[in-house]
C-alpha cells in the first residue's frame, strides 16, 4: 500500500504496508479475506474507499483473526482489537472501516515489534470487482484489491432481436441477441454513461460508435425502448439502488454465448467511476426451460361447473390444484420478465395409460385461475399474463371439475409456456375415489 501526498507538496510516494486479497464462493455467498501487514508504526484504520455492495451486517459474517490480533500485541481480549464501522458516506456509499480504538493504539497494538499481519474478512452476495482500500495512520495509503461489485449480471439467453452486427446497428437483423440483465446495488442510485460487454469467444460490444466494436443495446426492461443515441450509440440513464437494466448484443456465427464462455460487463458512471462483473454462461443458459410443480389440494371450493363455459358454481366442490411456476433466467437470481400459463390444455390420464372419460363429447372443460383460494377468477381468455417473477416463485390456484376426475390414480398434467415460447409440464397423482 502506497502513501502519495506529493501532489499536495508532501514527500515522495512510499510504501506503508501490503495487502493480499482472496475471494471464494460457497452456497451463493462470497467471502472476502485480506491479509494486511503494515510496515510503519501508527496504523489505526483499514477501510474501503468505495461502497461495499451486497453486505448486510445483520446477516453476513465479518471480523478479523483473533490469533493474528494476539500475535500483533492486542491488549486484553482480541475481540476488542478493532471496532467495525459501517456507515453511509457522501450519501452514495456504505463504507466499511476496521477502526482501532485509542486504548489499543496507546497499548502498542500493531506497532513496533508487533507489526504482524492481520487477516480481515467479510461476506457479500456480490461477485468481486476491484477497488481501492485504505490504510490510515500517520500517513494515508491506498492499494487496489478485490471488493464486491456494484453490479450483478445474469445471462438470460437469446430472448430478443434488438441489435445487429456493426457499431451503429440499433435494429433487428433477424437473429436473436445475447441478452443480459444487470442489477445495481449502490445507495442513491447511479447514472450510467457507458457500457461494455466482452466475451471470451472473443468478442466486444459497447455504447460508443467511435469504436469498431459492435453496438451494445441498452434498455430499462426486456421489451423497453433502446436508450442508446441513434447516432453515437451513447447512453445516459439513471438506475435506482436495487434497480436493473437489460443489455443486448448481436451474436457472431452462434459462437459468442456458448456454454462455458466468460462474459464481462463493465459500466461507467457519471462520476467517472466504473463497476465490472464477470460470469460464465451456464451449460443450459441458452435453452433454460421454465418448470412447474403441481400438487392436488382436494375439493376446496365450488368455482366452476360441468361444461366448457361453466364459470359458475354448480353445487359441487371442485378439484383444486396449486401450481408453482419457476422460470428463472439463470442464477442466482432473476427470473423472466413475465410468463404465460396455458391452462386451457389440461389433460388427465390414468396411470395405466388409458384416457380418462370425457363427458358430453367436450374435448376440454373450462378451468378457472385465481391468485388465491377465494380470489377473483380470470376468464374469457386462453392466455393469462402473470406478474413479473423477479426470482420468486409465482403461485396460482387452478380449479376444475370433470366427471372422470373421480377415478382413483389419475394423473393430472399441466402445461405451461414461457414468454420465449418454451414449454414445460408437470403431472400429479389424484387421490380420488373409484366410481
Amino acid at each position: 500500500m502506497t502513501a502519495d501526498l506529493s501532489g499536495q507538496g508532501g514527500p515522495p510516494p512510499h510504501q506503508t504496508g501490503t495487502i493480499v486479497g482472496t475471494v471464494w464462493l460457497k452456497n451463493g455467498i462470497y467471502t472476502y479475506r485480506y491479509v494486511v501487514t503494515p510496515t510503519e508504526n501508527g496504523t489505526r484504520q483499514f477501510l474501503s474507499q468505495f461502497h461495499i455492495a451486497g453486505f448486510d451486517p445483520a446477516v453476513h459474517k465479518i471480523g478479523w483473526s483473533y490469533t493474528d490480533a494476539t500475535a500483533a500485541g492486542v491488549s486484553g481480549n482480541p475481540s476488542t482489537a478493532f471496532q467495525i464501522i459501517y456507515t453511509l458516506h457522501n450519501n452514495n456509499a456504505m463504507i466499511l472501516n476496521y477502526f482501532m480504538p485509542a486504548s489499543q493504539a496507546s497499548a502498542g497494538f500493531w506497532t513496533g515489534i508487533n507489526l504482524h499481519p492481520i487477516t480481515f474478512f467479510f461476506q457479500s452476495t456480490r461477485a468481486p470487482d476491484v477497488t481501492l482500500w485504505g490504510l490510515l495512520g500517520v500517513d494515508g495509503a491506498t492499494a487496489v484489491n478485490y471488493a464486491p461489485s456494484l453490479i450483478a449480471a445474469t445471462y438470460e439467453g437469446k430472448l430478443r432481436d434488438r441489435v445487429g452486427p456493426g457499431n451503429t446497428a440499433l435494429s433487428a437483423d433477424g437473429a436473436p441477441d445475447g441478452t443480459l440483465s444487470v442489477n445495481l446495488n449502490a445507495p442513491g442510485g447511479r447514472t450510467i454513461t457507458h457500457a461494455q460487454l466482452q466475451s471470451s469467444a472473443p468478442g466486444m460490444w459497447d455504447t460508443d460508435s467511435a469504436t469498431s466494436f459492435w453496438a451494445l443495446g441498452a434498455a430499462n426492461t426486456l421489451d423497453g425502448a433502446l436508450l442508446n443515441s441513434p447516432t453515437t450509440m451513447a447512453v445516459n440513464f439513471a438506475v435506482a439502488d436495487g434497480g436493473s437494466f437489460t443489455l443486448f448484443a448481436a451474436d457472431y456465427a452462434d459462437t459468442e454465448f456458448v456454454p462455458g464462455t466468460t462474459l464481462t460487463v463493465t459500466v461507467t458512471f457519471s462520476d467517472a467511476t466504473t463497476a465490472a462483473v464477470s460470469l460464465v454462461v451456464a451449460a443450459d443458459a441458452s435453452a433454460n426451460p421454465p418448470s412447474i410443480a403441481v400438487t392436488y389440494d382436494g375439493k376446496l371450493r365450488d368455482r366452476v361447473g360441468a361444461g366448457s363455459l361453466a364459470l359458475g358454481a354448480d353445487g359441487a366442490p371442485d378439484g383444486t390444484f396449486t401450481v408453482t411456476l419457476s422460470a428463472a433466467g439463470g442464477r442466482h437470481h432473476r427470473a423472466r420478465a413475465a410468463a404465460k400459463q396455458r391452462l386451457w390444455n389440461l389433460g388427465y390420464h390414468r396411470r395405466d395409460g388409458l384416457l380418462g372419460r370425457r363427458r358430453g363429447g367436450h374435448a376440454r372443460w373450462r378451468t378457472a385461475e385465481r391468485p388465491g383460494d377465494d380470489g377473483r377468477q380470470f376468464s374469457g381468455r386462453r392466455w393469462r399474463q402473470l406478474p413479473p417473477l423477479r426470482g420468486r416463485l409465482c403461485r396460482d390456484r387452478v380449479c376444475f371439475r370433470h366427471h372422470a376426475h373421480r377415478h382413483r390414480g389419475l394423473l393430472g398434467r399441466l402445461h405451461g409456456i414461457g414468454d420465449d415460447g418454451r414449454g414445460c409440464d408437470r403431472s400429479t397423482s389424484l387421490p380420488g375415489r373409484d366410481l
